[in-house]
């Protein structure tokens, strides 16, 4: 694997006016971008959007959370530029048809309950090997796992090994911990299989954690899985958590191409989130791996 194919392009970004948006699918899948990743959100009635927060933003419309709007409400709904909503079956219709047939599409789910329709709309496109889940919700993954899901599951969490001896501090006193704080959930390592009650849709869940529950690391090993963490995170520590224990390791996320290239040439990164993918990509077919000599 060369550096270049770790590239992975956060929520479509750059590729358009808008994050997750239609037009900046349609110009991702066109890439030379080997990974792109959306994001989802499901409305009242189970229509499953590509969108990354619960609420949608200035763009689009004013305090409209996706989990109390009917879907005909959100389809009449468009972006300053007049583009509509993109649902995950219109984009998964697009990506059946995209050029490079290698090029893999990651979701990250946001939204617990509606594993088995993100399932069923990919394999009904016959789309499960060019697909990654996404998810910071584990009870989400281990769904996916017991209904069959054959890709790769990759967990993001905020891990702590890197401040080692605070890290594992601050991991037991949240051990058996739930912390709501406006649209964000905290978690510790033993709420991960949890019931999620009123907390199911609408909110970005956060689990704070030195090591993960060994059934979860088996469930991601078989899954050819592992996790994604923040780059302030990446370190000797999390590296060796990920090799003993057979895990995949992806980063996020970077901006420029000095710091693509130090993670990507790191033999340990699968795959580096980028919020420019674009920029990278053209910059690295400009200078290839010299700008770290430079």
């Amino acid at each position: 694997m060369n550096n270049i194919s770790k590239l992975l392009s956060h929520r479509l970004r750059g590729f358009s006016d808008f994050e997750n948006s239609l037009t900046g699918f349609k110009n991702a899948i066109k890439s030379d971008v080997q990974y792109i990743e959306i994001d989802t959100r499901v409305s009242k009635d189970g229509k499953i959007y590509v969108y990354h927060d619960s609420k949608l933003g200035k763009e689009i419309a004013k305090k409209l959370y996706f989990f109390s709007v009917e879907s005909k409400v959100l389809n009449a709904l468009t972006y300053e530029n007049g583009e509509p909503l993109l649902t995950l079956e219109c984009a998964l219709d697009l990506f059946k048809n995209r050029p490079d047939k290698n090029q893999i599409l990651c979701i990250d789910i946001k939204d617990f309950g509606y594993e088995e329709k993100h399932l069923s709309v990919v394999n009904k496109r016959g789309l499960i090997h060019n697909i990654v889940f996404v998810s910071w919700i584990p009870q989400t993954l281990i769904k996916l796992y017991e209904l069959g899901a054959t890709c790769p599951l990759i967990f993001s969490h905020i891990n702590l090994i890197k401040l080692k001896f605070l890290g594992n501090i601050i991991s037991n006193i949240i051990k058996n911990t739930k912390i709501k704080i406006s649209r964000s959930i905290l978690s510790g390592k033993n709420k991960i299989s949890d019931p999620l009650g009123s907390y199911k849709m609408g909110y970005q869940h956060n689990f704070l954690i030195t090591d993960i529950p060994d059934f979860l690391t088996k469930i991601l090993k078989e899954k050819n899985g592992g996790i994604c963490i923040h780059k302030s995170m990446f370190g000797k520590g999390i590296i060796e958590m990920c090799r003993k224990n057979g895990l995949g390791l992806w980063v996020f996320s970077v901006n420029d191409i000095k710091e693509f290239l130090y993670y990507s040439k790191n033999p340990d990164v699968d795959v580096v989130f980028c919020d420019n993918a674009p920029f990278i990509l053209s910059e690295y077919k400009r200078i290839g791996d010299n700008v770290l000599e430079c």
